[in-house]
This record gives C-alpha cells, structure tokens and sequence, in this order.
C-alpha cells in the first residue's frame, strides 16, 4: 500500500486492484451487512455452481472463525464422510472448557 493513502482510502484501492491481481473477488447486487449473511451465502454457492463445477470441496470462512486444519483434513480423509452436497460446521456459544 502506498504511504500516502489513508486507512478510509485503502479499501477503494485493494478493490481496483485485487480483481487485476487474483482474480477472486466476486460482486453482487446488495449491502453486505449482517442481516444479509443468506444471500451472500447463497451468491457465492451459485457461482461456485456454475464456475467451479470440478471442484472437489469449497469453504466459506469468515475472518473471524478459527478454522481447525487438522480436524479438517481428518473429516474430509474419513471415508464415513458424505462426498455429495454436504455441509458442516459448528458454532460454539461458550468455551467448550
């Protein structure tokens, strides 16, 4: 980032150039606040339909989730695992100690 943009100029410079530079931002049509969390879900699962049609998993993850890579990589080897249309997760309210 350059020095002279400030922080509240920053996000219009990653979004100009992140789509150049990765190729894996995707823009929809609605505000992205909390209570419109289904329909960026549901954006997301239908562009991974029609443009990722060999894949052989896809994660939504925010950033504020901790994401267990060990535990991961145990569900998705464990041949018990379902391999067609299967969703997983689990929300913690409290601290499981």
């Amino acid at each position: 980032m350059p020095q002279d943009f400030t922080y509240s100029e920053f996000p219009v410079v990653v979004l100009i150039d992140d789509p150049k530079d990765h190729r894996d931002l995707i823009q929809s049509d609605f505000h992205d606040q909390y209570r419109n969390l289904t329909i960026k879900t549901m954006m997301m699962l239908r562009w991974l339909d029609s443009h990722c049609t060999g894949a052989s998993y896809a994660m939504k993850i925010d950033s504020d989730v901790f994401l267990n890579i060990q535990n991961l990589v145990r569900l998705l080897m464990d041949p018990a695992t379902p391999r067609d249309n299967y969703m997983t997760g689990l929300v913690w309210w409290s601290l499981p100690w």
